[in-house]
């Protein structure tokens, strides 16, 4: 997945990049008469998980663009399963001996 933020004017050390599997947050903080607030914040929710570890992030122009790769089990990385035999089902329909004789 990818997402793009606005952040004209901003250059990549003034900006603060956060992601979690869940949301992707972007925000700048400046100080003002000797007091930090945040100027800019910007978050995304995510509408289906992703690597944290795999996030890239890259500045141009005015626009944050952040790569999301999703996460292995989202994308349907299939694990093969063994089919295991069960009971036959003649064996499982036979009369069981009466045992009150």
């Amino acid at each position: 997945m990818t997402v793009v933020f606005e952040v004209p004017g901003y250059a990549r050390d003034e900006l603060l990049l956060e992601a979690t599997s869940q949301f992707v947050r972007v925000k700048s903080l400046e100080t003002l008469a000797g007091r930090r607030r945040v100027a800019l914040e910007r978050f995304v929710q995510m509408s289906e998980a992703v690597e944290t570890e795999r996030v890239a992030a890259t500045l141009q122009d005015g626009l944050l663009t952040v790569d999301l790769p999703k996460s292995a089990w989202v994308r349907g990385k299939a694990r093969r399963v063994t089919i295991e035999a069960g009971p036959s089902v003649s064996s499982a329909n036979e009369e069981q001996p009466d045992q009150h004789a």
